[in-house]
């Protein structure tokens, strides 16, 4: 009993371990290291615009950042790194602080690593356990909760719009938090088109 305990814990790690790393970044062409402060006011509120003008001059995608990530302040920075970007899509990592990023890590440390903001024409890996979540304006996403072994892994929120999938995730998040995640970055896009 102890033995197979042992393997499946090894197994459930190892397959966590290739999850974690099997982003779109392999995809696409790796980006020079820049790191963004994104979240560093109260009540999570977020800027992204340095980084949406540097994204903008690697992808021709739709951009849909959130104007709320939780837990982020003053004392607590939200640091954003392009980890990848491309015609295609883009990945960017959240970390705590800008310190978390290097340039042999554009994706953050694992100890300071906060979730990520990835989007992709082609869609990305379905999930076994995805369960489908209703989003502001009628709009249909799915959630994928995290799974924990030597540490928890990130949750995820995934939604298709503008001819584009998207995906927020966050380090242990909550469903209720990427859901409002997600839709900051719906209603922000949306405010943006009509400046436009």
């Amino acid at each position: 009993m102890w033995r197979e305990l042992q393997l499946s814990a090894v197994v459930t790690l190892i397959s966590w371990i290739g999850s974690y790393g099997q982003s779109m970044s392999s995809k696409l062409p790796v980006a020079r290291l820049q790191v963004f402060t994104v979240s560093s006011s109260e009540h999570g509120r977020t800027n992204f615009d340095d980084l949406k003008a540097e994204l903008r001059t690697q992808t021709t995608v739709w951009l849909e950042l959130p104007a709320f990530l939780p837990y982020g302040d003053v004392e607590h920075p939200i640091a954003a790194s392009v980890v990848a970007a491309g015609p295609d899509g883009y990945e960017i990592a959240l970390g705590w602080g800008e310190d978390c990023f290097e340039k042999d890590l554009p994706g953050g440390a694992g100890a300071c690593h906060y979730g990520s903001i990835e989007a992709s024409v082609k869609g990305f890996q379905k999930g076994a356990t995805r369960t489908p979540v209703e989003l502001r304006r009628g709009m249909h996403g799915y959630f994928e909760h995290f799974t924990c072994g030597a540490h928890c892994g990130d949750a995820s929120l995934e939604w298709n719009q503008n001819g584009c999938y998207y995906r927020f995730s966050l380090k242990a998040g909550s469903k209720n938090e990427l859901i409002r995640v997600a839709e900051s970055a719906i209603a922000q896009g949306r405010s943006e088109t009509r400046r436009h």
